[in-house]
């Protein structure tokens, strides 16, 4: 593989290295190029330094043939990207007045009056080709030193990512940077990532690599084919693709940015079914994943935040008798839950959530972590309990994660739903 295919990202912001902001950009950007079948080789974080932009730039000319910074390019005096790429350039910034109107007419349009440092923006170096922002006022920019491409976009993730999609990948593709190469995400729930590994056996398919990238939510399987030829990768693709049917099929949910909410809402909507939730420990986060989804008016129409024992007596109709008995996190009041809600809601499914979050609250006998969930549907009633561990914003995860896999493996038991 030629090192012109091979790339590095530059992440730029104090911000960053300080902690007050977490880098996505890089996850998005690493995605996409290997997508294209570039390989990405390095990522630099750095502060807003015009010697550490101009030395890691000359680092990624040396080693690489590509180079994608994001950050730096805003209107305040600390945002010194454009001025140090211009520098190692060799070029002169310019005031861009046809820059400076597309800035005007966009805060014109949003009736915001226009700073002065906004003029900045519309300073650009002579030479560079601009990169249309679509959504911000920023440009971005392109560079080419010989067989080196460099391209700067802003650090704003939506300015970004339409940057890098409608315009750097285009491009890089015109330059025929790119390797034949296959990329698929396989996204699986219920299964932990060392019994997944165990099941899929010894990687020995040539040509390909293996990647397991576990979460709360499930855990990832990324497969890339990469070869001389587009037909090869393809072929190797097949062989890897192959595998894993054979092998894990019964726990994949669906493939690169599928959602696990996503896949069961389709399968709600294409049914005409309505589901609710009925949460306790989870605070809301499940009716959150759940209408996370664009279109989940189609299935969801309320949900219930029962915290309290008095909300679900008041709210799902739980007797205070069984509260006493068995205790709010318990099978029992999980299940009334669950059917309280379908009842309210008029829903042919159900989810209900009950738990210890922590870090306190928990016994001897009911530990921090302990949670159960409910799911009633069409042929019955299923209850689930699961014991996490210490920490309450996992707990809170992982217990929706349950409760949608629950759901899912539910419909899929019952053969409600066509097959991926």
């Amino acid at each position: 593989m030629e090192y012109k295919s091979y790339a590095c990202i530059i992440v730029i912001g104090e911000e960053i290295l300080n902690g007050q902001r977490r880098d996505t950009n890089s996850g998005y950007i690493a995605r996409r190029l290997t997508e294209a079948g570039i390989a990405v080789k390095q990522i630099i974080s750095i502060g807003d330094d015009v010697k550490a932009i101009k030395n890691a730039l000359s680092y990624a000319e040396n080693a690489y043939g590509l180079a994608v910074l994001t950050g730096g390019l805003g209107p305040t005096s600390d945002d010194v990207t454009r001025p140090a790429l211009a520098d190692y350039f060799g070029l002169k910034l310019e005031f861009r007045e046809d820059i400076y109107q597309q800035i005007k007419e966009r805060f014109n349009q949003r009736g915001i009056k226009l700073a002065k440092n906004m003029q900045y923006q519309a300073e650009f170096p002579a030479g560079a080709d601009m990169i249309h922002n679509e959504f911000g006022t920023a440009p971005g920019m392109f560079f080419r030193k010989n067989d080196f491409l460099c391209f700067s976009l802003p650090g704003v993730p939506r300015e970004m990512e339409a940057m890098l999609d409608n315009f750097v990948l285009p491009a890089l593709l015109k330059e025929d940077r790119g390797f034949p190469a296959v990329f698929k995400v396989f996204r699986t729930t219920g299964i932990a990532e060392s019994l997944l590994a165990e099941k899929i056996g010894e990687w020995d398919i040539p040509q390909t690599k293996i990647a397991f990238l576990p979460s709360y939510m499930g855990v990832d399987v990324r497969i890339i084919a990469a070869s001389s030829s587009a037909e090869e990768a393809e072929s190797y693709f097949s062989q890897a693709d192959k595998r894993l049917q054979e092998t894990i099929s019964e726990h994949i949910f669906g493939y690169d940015q599928d959602e696990l909410a996503g896949v069961i809402g389709g399968i709600l909507r294409r049914h005409g079914w309505k589901i609710t939730v009925a949460e306790s420990c989870t605070g809301g986060l499940l009716a959150s994943l759940i209408t996370d989804i664009p279109g989940a008016s189609d299935y969801f129409q309320r949900g219930f935040i029962t915290y309290s024992n008095d909300a679900k007596s008041d709210m799902l109709g739980v007797s205070e008798g069984l509260i006493e008995q068995h205790g709010a996190v318990s099978a029992e009041v999980a299940a009334a839950m669950a059917e309280g809600a379908a009842e309210w809601a008029n829903a042919d499914f159900a989810l209900a959530v009950t738990g210890i979050a922590g870090p306190s609250g928990g016994s001897i006998k009911k530990p921090v972590g302990t949670t159960y969930i409910a799911l009633l549907h069409p042929h019955g009633l299923e209850v689930e309990k699961h014991s996490f561990h210490d920490d309450r914003k996992i707990n809170r995860v992982r217990s929706a994660a349950a409760a949608l896999h629950l759901l899912y493996r539910t419909i899929k038991k019952l053969n409600l739903q066509p097959a991926i």
